[in-house]
């Protein structure tokens, strides 16, 4: 993936191809928190240790309560921090809701994978909903938060930030931006003008669907494997469930592919005898190729471009071989069987030599059979 480091890099991305999905609706959050704050007077931002504002907090954003910042209230003007209608949360302290904000943006990607379920992890792979909302222990035993992902913005951990509410003359005395300055790419015009058009307002984010017509077509539990093994609290379908790692991963994944063994593939059989066939090598997948395609394996994806073929067998020891190193297992003393299609001898396995030990063509446009593309249509969800 291409990261654009650039301002006309960004400019030229934003023309040709508009924002992600994800990005739309992160954008869009900070557009909802620059006008709350300008009709409230109130600005609250996640700060850095370093000093920079990484997030604008609007009504949207989650509190390590896993309530919103509308669920929230200050008991009087002078409070430092708004507490919980809903728990015995004492102050909202802002935790990332989505995993493009801490630069997880391939997890919305997976096939099946849910949003809204996701959750900033602790070390000890717990949800921040896991956790005591003011003493931050988990019922696990750990005794403090402590964040295993980073700031998209800084690049610092969560516990390096702080979740700051300022009024107007606080944030001037600071050199900070207030009023239409606030607002997100507020020193950009160009690219503002872009990502906001003349439409699209703070009024309008909230029946802003990003992604009205790219509904997803399965569920959580028809998702692909990463989905499907990995706890809710990471995006996937499987609740109720110790962890086996910080990262998400259940102790009793369920068995893969579904409604198969473990053990099974679900590409076929491996290669080799068949227990149930006693022909041997002849049941395996690469005798299965449609007739009149001679040459190895390799000779079809060569002629098609697909990659190099593959060397011929040397055939050390066998019945028919010259016993030399690189000799082929047809030789010129070897007559050809009468209706052969140039296979070779060996279980039906193509050897790449016809009869008088010539080189039989590839087939034009002909490669060696591989696994199908899934067409199931699936689109991400990213709101």
């Amino acid at each position: 993936m291409i990261q654009a480091q650039t301002r006309g890099q960004v400019l030229e991305g934003v023309q040709q191809y508009g924002l992600a999905p994800g990005a739309r609706k992160m954008i869009d959050a900070e557009e909802q928190a620059a006008q709350l704050a300008m009709e409230t007077g109130i600005y609250a931002v996640w700060r850095s240790s370093k000093g920079g504002d990484c997030t604008r907090i609007g009504p949207s954003a989650r509190c390590f309560c896993n309530h919103s910042y509308a669920e929230h209230f200050f008991v009087s003007p002078k409070a430092p921090f708004p507490i919980c209608k809903a728990c015995s949360c004492r102050a909202f302290a802002f935790v990332p809701s989505r995993p493009e904000e801490v630069g997880e943006w391939w997890l919305p990607r997976r096939k099946g994978f849910n949003v809204h379920t996701w959750r900033a992890k602790c070390r000890c792979g717990h949800g921040h909903d896991e956790h005591d909302p003011n003493a931050r222990r988990c019922r696990c035993g750990c005794s403090m938060f402590q964040s295993n992902f980073a700031c998209l913005v800084c690049d610092l951990k969560w516990e390096d930030h702080e979740t700051v509410f300022e009024t107007a003359t606080e944030r001037l005395m600071a050199g900070k931006a207030v009023g239409e300055d606030f607002r997100p790419l507020a020193d950009d015009a160009a690219i503002r003008e872009l990502v906001f058009p003349g439409e699209h307002g703070a009024a309008a984010v909230d029946s802003f669907a990003p992604n009205s017509i790219r509904r997803a077509q399965v569920s959580v539990d028809r998702g692909e494997k990463a989905v499907r093994i990995m706890a809710a609290n990471s995006g996937g379908a499987v609740a109720d469930q110790p962890l086996a790692n910080r990262w998400g991963k259940v102790a009793n994944p369920p068995a893969w592919p579904p409604g198969r063994g473990i053990a099974e593939s679900p590409r076929g059989p491996a290669l080799g005898p068949s227990p149930t066939s006693p022909s041997g090598p002849s049941s395996s997948i690469l005798s299965r190729r449609p007739a009149g395609a001679g040459g190895v394996v390799g000779a079809g994806m060569e002629a098609a471009g697909k990659g190099p073929a593959r060397p011929a067998s040397t055939d050390r020891g066998r019945p028919g071989s010259s016993g030399r190193p690189g000799s082929s297992s047809t030789t010129k003393g070897s007559a050809a069987r009468p209706g052969s299609t140039g296979r070779g001898p060996v279980g039906g396995h193509a050897t790449g030599a016809g009869p008088g030990g010539a080189r039989s063509p590839a087939p034009s446009g002909s490669q060696a059979p591989g696994p199908k593309q899934m067409k199931s249509g699936f689109r991400p969800v990213y709101d």
